[in-house]
């Protein structure tokens, strides 16, 4: 019997090892069928339209039919001759033929469409096209070409504009000459000291940034003593007859103890002409250290990243020991334990041209694992690989090195998009998080979406008016947002826990509000405020005083923390690590406020967590202020070391690609552009206006009209308008509207009623009755400061004013000093000083309105 069941436990036994082995030679088969492939050197080839005054824009392709309105690249001034020429970077690709095609900006109207006939090889295809004379003067179109390169159809598009003295030439030696003057001080006496804006606003400690208001000296380098070892890449971003915006890219270098580094240096120029002379009101230079990490840059587990702007991204898993960084287009791994870094992502241009030297796609971890694995996505421009030439986002899982196999990176899915790089890289990153069940949840533009890795299944959870309602917890655990409803105010407030998938809503009580102010960790902050407490002037929202605020618990929806001062309002909030500040003010008999101390709410000590890898900077007397990256290792007797190899990508049969119904923007959207070309979408003329006077740059609608340019409205203007006279005190807003109808000759045949407000809202009666009274686009200036609505005067556009008793007022005339306005119910036109217009239209809510042609 014992012999037996000897017999049966050695079977069993040999059984189990057999299954073992089948399952070993199963998995090691399995994973032996897997291949892994490099991603791919930038191949296409780089088109450069060269205009007047030696002007050029090098332009990169799309495989993708993208939307034409969307695209903003650089522009290129044409000379009188309406001329240009294409020269077509090949990269060993054969041109089978060359198109193209002029469409207005907004891409609605087809100006020209021409087929080139050519079949060409070559390092450099030169092609001289004379555009058509249909072209207006002064007018922006965008140029499309097109290239049909072994049997893919690549398209690039620029911006062209065609007019008489636009003194390009004269502009661009002005930049050109004031850039090479920096580089030695003597000649820089001759340029630089004369455009100086010195304001005590800029430091002498930073060479990584530098504008109009810093010293001669961080001007001209300091000891730096850089050498430019190429001719600056001329990029126009933005040209009228007396104003160009331009930007030169180019790299440098330093010695310092025999010890020679590279820089990246962008300069962005904003230059007029008037009167036959030359200014320079607009410059910035950004410098940036070209670091490759590699074991012979560590030292003292340090590494250097030199002269930088310090934006470097740290994420580390749960417990701390595995770290990714993201610093300049590169992503890296570290493991404290073995005190490796270990290159995840990283770009090698192998001394390509400079037509290819661009900015890669963005990147954003989402999750690092404490195995070593880490979720990212990039996001923009694709310059190489198997999606070179298109646009979008691309979810990613990196599997560290084991025992058994390489490190590899695997694509998750990916989400093309017919937008500029800019637009989503403005639009994307601010909301991603993923659970541990492999569920995706991302905001892109207006829209909340989930993905679910596993069940490959894509699901849009909420699309809001504007993005700015979305919130997340720090641990990702909740999403919390308001929807946007026909009052101004929100009653609701909607809760997504990210692990569950399940929403919640939370309620105000009857005659109350909700203001959703942000996290504090992983609880809700929410202010309080009643209804009747809300002040409007003009039938414009003015205030929203809150008397209460509240943490919430989000998971059982228990409130935590509430606060609470008898007589005093809430006007401001900010959240912090681990506390709130209020601003507060109290209100007065006769309704004015009373600014009371700043008050906060303290919770707790703060999230402690264990940084192995912190970005540290210093100072230094030559290159001043320099930042780099210090790694914790276990003991002394384990040092950092850096594994340069660059993982290779899992080849699949079938990519996952999703495609969202939702548009990335909405309609009503303007875009901001600096005059270093640096874009970013605003949802209101206040907040696009207040941006573009930051950077000294334009708004654009949608559709790509230009609504507002920074530094160009003339000293005064008088607009020659008729008055028209109310005969009622309901009646005025009909007669300025009358007013502006006379005035641009509109016939009744000239309007619509389908013409619509460029952004409906607050002023909505006012907005669209001027809207079905003229064919033009109608702008919404509520918010904004008067000396900023005088531009459309000056553009030739009158502006109503709508007062706190609901009456109207029309802005005909400026001066340095003074405005001047029709009151159709006095009926008279009154000149006042502009500092008391200002402080007259600020009470009643800066309640303008405006169109532009």
């Amino acid at each position: 019997m014992k012999k037996q069941v000897g017999k049966i436990i050695i079977v069993a036994i040999l059984g189990i090892l057999v299954l073992e082995l089948g399952l070993y030679v199963f998995f090691h088969k399995k994973s032996s069928t897997q291949s892994f492939e490099e991603m791919e050197q930038a191949s296409f080839p780089v088109v450069r339209v060269e205009g007047s005054g030696g002007s050029y824009s090098d332009l990169y392709g799309f495989t993708d039919e993208m939307e034409t309105r969307s695209v903003r690249n650089t522009i290129t001034p044409l000379n009188e001759e309406r001329e240009l020429m294409l020269s077509v970077y090949t990269y060993g690709h054969t041109i089978d033929e060359v198109g193209y095609q002029i469409r207005s900006l907004d891409g609605e109207h087809l100006i020209d469409d021409v087929k080139l006939e050519t079949a060409k090889t070559g390092e450099t295809i030169s092609i001289p096209l004379k555009l058509t004379n249909l072209l207006e003067e002064n007018t922006e179109y965008t140029l499309i070409i097109s290239l049909n390169a072994e049997q893919e159809t690549l398209r690039y598009f620029n911006r062209i504009i065609y007019g008489k003295d636009m003194h390009v030439r004269d502009m661009l030696d002005y930049v050109l000459n004031f850039s090479e003057s920096t580089f030695d001080k003597k000649a820089a006496e001759d340029t630089v000291v004369n455009v100086v804006q010195i304001d005590g606003s800029m430091g002498e400690d930073d060479f990584s940034y530098i504008n109009i208001h810093s010293k001669f000296n961080m001007f001209t380098w300091g000891s730096l003593a850089p050498i430019r070892t190429e001719d600056p890449e001329i990029s126009i971003m933005d040209i009228s007859d007396s104003q160009m915006a331009v930007t030169l890219s180019y790299p440098i270098e330093v010695t310092i103890n025999d010890q020679t580094t590279t820089y990246d240096v962008e300069e962005s120029f904003r230059v007029s002409y008037r009167g036959g002379k030359i200014y320079l009101p607009g410059y910035e230079r950004y410098v940036k250290q070209n670091v490759k990490f590699q074991n012979d840059i560590v030292s003292n587990n340090t590494i250097s990243l030199g002269i930088g702007d310090g934006n470097c991204s740290i994420t580390s898993s749960e417990k701390g020991e595995i770290t990714a960084i993201v610093y300049d287009g590169q992503l890296w791994s570290y493991e404290y334990e073995t005190g490796v870094l270990s290159c995840v992502l990283a770009y090698e241009d192998n001394g390509i041209a400079n037509q290819r030297r661009e900015n890669h796609s963005a990147i954003q971890v989402i999750d690092v694992k404490q195995d070593g694995t880490i979720d990212f996505v990039t996001y923009g421009y694709r310059d190489r690989g198997k999606d070179e030439g298109t646009v979008g986002i691309y979810a990613y899982r990196y599997h560290a090195k084991t025992d058994d196999t390489q490190a590899y990176i695997e694509e998750m899915f990916n989400i093309p998009v017919n937008v500029s790089e800019d637009i989503l890289k403005s639009e994307f990153g601010n909301l991603i998080y993923l659970n541990e069940n492999d569920v995706f949840y991302f905001q892109y533009g207006r829209g909340l979406y989930s993905y679910s890795i596993s069940d490959n299944k894509l699901t849009n959870i909420v699309t809001l008016d504007t993005p700015d309602y979305f919130f997340i917890s720090k641990d990702g655990s909740t999403i919390a947002w308001q929807a946007q409803g026909e009052e101004s105010y929100n009653t609701q407030i909607n809760l997504l826990n990210t692990t569950t998938g399940e929403i919640t809503t939370k309620e105000a009580e009857e005659g109350t509000y909700f203001q959703v102010q942000g996290f504090i960790q992983k609880d809700l902050v929410y202010g309080i405020g009643r209804i009747e407490d809300i002040k409007e002037e003009s039938g414009v929202v003015s205030s929203m005083p809150m008397y209460a605020v509240e943490v919430l618990s989000p998971q059982d929806q228990q409130v935590l923390n509430h606060y609470e001062k008898e007589n005093i309002f809430i006007v401001g909030v900010t959240v912090e690590d681990n506390r709130i500040v209020f601003e507060r003010v109290s209100y007065n008999e006769d309704g004015s406020t009373t600014e009371q101390p700043q008050d906060y709410l303290l919770l707790g000590e703060g999230e402690e967590k264990t940084e192995y890898v912190t970005l540290t900077s210093s100072i230094s007397d030559v290159k001043k202020k320099e930042y780099a990256l210090k790694m914790k290792t276990p003991d002394k007797t384990v040092s950092v070391t850096v594994d340069e190899t660059v993982p290779q990508f899992l080849v699949k049969n079938h990519y996952r690609t999703l495609k969202l119904e939702e548009s990335i923007t909405s309609e009503n959207c303007y875009y901001v552009i600096g005059f270093g070309g640096n874009s970013e979408i605003k949802y209101s003329m206040e907040e696009a206006i207040e941006l573009a006077n930051e950077n000294q740059g334009i708004v654009l609608s949608r559709d790509q009209k230009q609504l507002w340019k920074y530094g160009t409205r003339s000293t005064k203007k008088d607009l020659d308008i008729e008055a028209v006279d109310a005969q009622g005190e309901g009646d005025t807003l009909q007669a300025v509207i009358e007013m502006i109808v006379n005035y641009e000759e509109i016939r009744p045949e000239d309007t619509t009623q389908e013409q619509s407000s460029e952004q409906p809202s607050r002023e909505d009666s006012a907005l669209s009755q001027l809207a079905a009274a003229i064919p033009y686009q109608v702008v919404n200036l509520a918010g904004c400061d008067l000396e900023d609505v005088l531009y459309y005067v000056d553009l030739g556009s009158p502006v109503i004013v709508i007062m706190g008793d609901n009456s109207a007022r029309l802005i005909t005339a400026y001066t340095a000093t003074d405005i001047t306005f029709y009151d159709p119910l006095n009926q008279q036109f009154t000149e006042m000083q502009t500092k008391t217009a200002e402080t007259l239209f600020e009470r009643t809510g800066n309640s303008f309105i405006s169109y532009v042609k």
